[in-house]
């Protein structure tokens, strides 16, 4: 596994992947930053494509990726993930909407916990 990390006008953000396939971007200025394991590769420059995605997202002239990323998780993680990319840039929707959406409208609080969840095991 390599990482990185990138600055940006939300603080810093840590990119964690194979190659060129992203398998995490996580938010370090927050209550629980991803802690960088002894195996992990550092390598600055790794990820370009993601890094000029996210420079031209941040300079508001990008609403969607276009990115390989690696999906691992359970088949209802999955489920809540995609529906995630589903939500047109700037909307927003609740959990119990998401979860209606997957099919599943009895799992609101599980598909907030998945959402709260993605971070690397």
């Amino acid at each position: 596994m390599i990482f990185t990390t990138v600055d940006s006008p939300i603080g810093e953000l840590l990119l964690l992947g194979e190659g060129d396939v992203l398998h995490g971007l996580y938010m370090q200025d927050g209550r629980r930053p991803i802690r960088v394991r002894p195996t992990w590769q550092r390598d600055d420059s790794a990820f370009p494509e993601v890094r000029r995605q996210l420079d031209q997202y941040f300079a508001g002239e990008r609403t969607s990726f276009d990115l390989q990323v690696h999906l691992g998780g359970s088949g209802f993680q999955r489920a809540v993930w995609h529906a995630l990319t589903e939500i047109p840039y700037g909307a927003t929707i609740s959990y119990g909407e998401l979860a209606r959406r997957i099919g599943r409208p009895e799992l609101a609080r599980a598909v907030g916990r998945r959402t709260a969840r993605t971070r690397s095991q």
